[in-house]
């Protein structure tokens, strides 16, 4: 009987002992698995860094252009308020140009006026000449 019993120990040990080494075959395996989950994670957080850094590159070139942005925004609105200005200065001498044209007009219709009456005057000195003329032609003669 001690024998009997004693092989079924070592039925029971060799059983366990190939459990055992199953489950060693397994844990390698799952070690395996592991660290190919490992090497992955490490390659993840290598790429989320490389993303990280390309992300700040991207907020720094966003601000640079809000910067710019800004800056032009800024110019705009004094280029803005200098056209209005220039605007009003521009109406201000159209109405200046306005009044010169009417008095441009006025002052030509005034020169026309006088020219008429230069004309006039001048038509009359010339009869007033020949008129004298006559007259002292005749007092000679006489």
């Amino acid at each position: 009987m001690s024998e009997k019993v004693l092989l079924q120990i070592l039925d029971k040990l060799t059983g366990m002992d190939e459990r055992f080494d199953r489950l060693e075959t397994r844990m390698d395996r799952i070690e395996t698995r592991m660290e190919k989950m490992e090497t992955r994670m490490s390659q993840m957080e290598t790429r989320m860094d490389r993303m990280e850094e390309k992300q700040d590159l991207m907020q720094t070139q966003l601000n640079e252009t809000n910067r710019i942005l800004k800056a032009v925004y800024d110019r705009q609105e004094v280029s803005d308020a200098k056209l209005a200005a220039l605007s009003s200065d521009v109406d201000k001498l159209h109405g200046y140009v306005k009044k010169i044209d009417t008095k441009v007009d006025l002052n030509q219709k005034s020169m026309d006026k006088m020219l008429e009456n230069q004309a006039a005057v001048f038509e009359m000195l010339g009869e007033h000449d020949v008129s004298i003329r006559t007259l002292k032609k005749k007092a000679r003669s006489s």
